[in-house]
């Protein structure tokens, strides 16, 4: 069934995006704990402007799609917000413009509040644009190229995320920095209430931490101590995180 799922939601990208642009599937059917009836989490992005898609024509698409396909709808987030994003919108969530950061390069995650008009901002629409990019997905079809590029980038902003969180002048081992992404240690608020991220997503994480450590080393705002320990030269990362403030990747 995912096979015939998958091909359908290909076919709904072709339709409404073409090459251009690219889809990614994520949650539950991405990381294989997807319930028969469990919904689809589609994400198609393109260089076209909100007056050269139809966006009514691509939820009508993608709720022909789930009564095909026996899902069911999850409009908790519009399907006219999650469903499509510009490139000029994932540039600003790979800058991490779904959280707060002040000119010094700190950065603050604002709780999530289940109601419209949380769910619907553009700040939260940013903070699921980066989470698609950087969990458990797959890759739908359409321009390789691009989907690879902002996917490098989105694993810098995650590892970037991830530092903000902890003690600036401590070692910290990369199962932290993991677990940061996974869980607020301080209202022990999880998965969709907040980054996101589930606990079965570690191991994916794990490797993206890395991936976006390797380019912090290369800027020279972490070091690695042992392969295991990062150390942090906090100047030089919040220089970094204030950049991205500024819509910079």
């Amino acid at each position: 069934m995912i096979n015939e799922l998958l091909a359908d939601a290909s076919r709904v990208l072709h339709k409404l995006v073409g090459t251009a642009g690219y889809g990614l599937v994520y949650g539950s059917h991405a990381r294989g704990t997807a319930s028969p009836q469990s919904d689809l989490d589609l994400l198609l992005i393109t260089d076209e402007g909100p007056d050269r898609i139809d966006t009514a024509a691509l939820v009508s698409e993608v709720r022909s799609l789930h009564a095909r396909h026996g899902l069911d709808l999850d409009e908790e987030v519009a399907y006219e917000v999650k469903l499509f994003a510009r490139t000029d919108e994932v540039i600003q969530a790979i800058a991490l413009g779904g959280f707060v950061i002040d000119p010094s390069g700190r950065l603050s995650i604002p709780p999530v509040v289940a109601e419209p008009g949380f769910l619907n901002s553009t700040p939260f629409k940013l903070r699921l644009i980066l989470n698609a990019l950087t969990s458990p997905h797959i890759f739908l079809g359409g321009n390789v190229e691009r989907y690879r590029e902002h996917q490098a980038q989105a694993s810098n902003a995650v590892a970037l995320l991830a530092l903000s969180m902890v003690d600036e002048t401590e070692r910290i081992s990369i199962t932290h920095l993991v677990h940061m992404l996974i869980s607020d240690p301080g209202s022990g608020s999880h998965g969709k209430d907040y980054l996101g991220y589930a606990s079965s997503d570690t191991a994916a994480l794990h490797g993206l931490v890395q991936c976006g450590l390797a380019g912090l080393n290369t800027a020279d705002a972490t070091r690695a101590v042992d392969g295991v320990l990062v150390e942090q030269r906090a100047q030089i990362r919040r220089s970094l995180v204030a950049r991205r403030g500024g819509g910079k990747p």
